[in-house]
């Protein structure tokens, strides 16, 4: 009761920040998995096309009631002779069977599609997590900026008034502060942006009090092209779909086929007679597809070009998603090496940069400006080393939707991945 009042006041009254929501990258793929409407709708889809597998199997009997005798059309006179029965009409076993495999690769490819608007929202939810991340550092970054700016604009003050810097300084740090905190709000609000987006992804209504947990960071990664195409080609969901209605188009032509045999209805019925005993009959009929070199071979021809199709729209599938896993290897293998050299090379040396710059203005060494220059540099190369550490992650989810799983540890673990 109390938790609930509390939480009604922090939601209403304005000043009152939510709690913060941790959630992991397992966690929110998990959580998307389960509500996102995109992933619900397809499993939805793919739940109806099961139930409708056995639909209308057997066919539904017809009753019917005959009366014969003189006069006119009066039912409630008395007749010489009534019929009362049933009529069950069955199709050739064959037929039967060809459907109920034609309805089951059907629901097998609503099930197939289900699972790649799965592998999509996945994917999608990492790229928003890591865009949080990065976000989050660039924030970071920019008011570690404001900061050092801040500092420095009061020992330029003393500077100024001793006599040991023109007034030109001061001017200068108050116009990068302005920017640095213009930057900075920038920032924090792209990162609730952000937030809002990945909520959204993960089937939530608000981004309010969500922490994504983790922290961007290069890993080594080391990838087999010949293993991932492997896998993609035997799992891949979109072409298990493709697959699947291939089956399907060859079963409904088999099911064409299958109507050019006989089907038959059997006529069961009581007979009265008027001052005679009640007897009981049962007819067989069968039915001759006598027309079958119009109607039949039409549908024949039709599915026939539909097993075609579905055939080329295999192949197109596989051509179209191997091209999409080259695309992905090469964008990760550019960022991987980009990301590594910043790490190793331009990140050390521009921190060095600033210490050395930071260090010679407090002794008097070097101006302003000079400083300026340097904190210039910091902040440029370290929003781009941030950047080519998300585009990296990006990267690797990319390629997890293009194979169709999941294949990287993105955080804890062993420090490489070899595929």
């Amino acid at each position: 009761m109390y938790r609930t009042l509390i939480l009604c006041l922090c939601c209403l009254v304005p000043g009152i920040p939510l709690a913060a929501q941790t959630v992991t990258l397992e966690g929110a793929v998990d959580e998307a998995l389960a509500n996102n409407p995109s992933v619900r709708r397809a499993e939805a889809a793919a739940r109806a096309a099961r139930a409708l597998v056995w639909a209308g199997f057997p066919e539904n009997p017809e009753l019917f009631r005959e009366w014969e005798g003189p006069g006119g059309v009066d039912i409630t006179a008395e007749w010489a002779e009534m019929k009362t029965g049933l009529i069950q009409r069955i199709e050739f076993p064959l037929t039967y069977v060809y459907r109920l495999k034609s309805r089951g690769f059907a629901a097998g490819a609503e099930a197939a599609e289900a699972a790649a608007v799965r592998n999509r929202i996945a994917a999608l939810v990492k790229k928003r997590f890591f865009r949080s991340l990065l976000l989050e550092e660039r924030t970071r970054l920019y008011e570690e900026i404001a900061r050092i700016t801040r500092d420095h604009f009061a020992k330029a003050r003393i500077r100024v008034l001793s006599g040991e810097s023109p007034p030109y300084d001061t001017l200068k740090i108050r116009v990068d502060l302005s920017e640095a905190e213009n930057r900075l709000l920038a920032a924090r609000e792209n990162r609730e942006l952000a937030l809002q987006a990945l909520a959204e992804a993960m089937g939530r209504r608000s981004g309010d009090g969500l922490a994504p947990a983790g922290e961007l960071h290069y890993r080594p990664t080391s990838v087999d092209t010949g293993t991932l195409e492997r896998l993609l080609l035997e799992s891949h969901p979109e072409i298990t779909a493709e697959r699947s209605r291939f089956r399907q188009s060859r079963a409904a032509l088999g099911e064409s086929w299958s109507r050019l045999l006989p089907s038959f209805s059997l006529r069961m019925f009581r007979h009265d007679v008027t001052g005679a005993a009640a007897g009981r009959g049962l007819e067989i009929g069968m039915q001759v597809p006598l027309w079958f070199f119009v109607n039949d071979q039409s549908r024949i021809r039709s599915d026939t070009y539909a097993v075609d199709a579905a055939r080329s729209g295999v192949l197109a599938r596989e051509q179209s998603l191997l091209l999409g896993l080259r695309t992905s290897l090469a964008a990760l293998h550019t960022a991987d090496n980009q990301a590594r050299n910043f790490r190793d090379n331009t990140v050390v040396q521009v921190r060095e940069l600033v210490r050395i710059a930071s260090r010679s203005y407090e002794a008097g060494e070097m101006g302003y400006l000079e400083l300026a220059d340097a904190l210039t540099t910091m902040n440029r190369v370290m929003d781009t080393y941030f950047e080519s550490l998300y585009t990296l992650m990006a990267s690797r989810a990319d390629l997890e939707e293009a194979v169709g799983t999941s294949l990287f540890t993105y955080f804890g673990g062993s420090a490489d991945e070899n595929l």
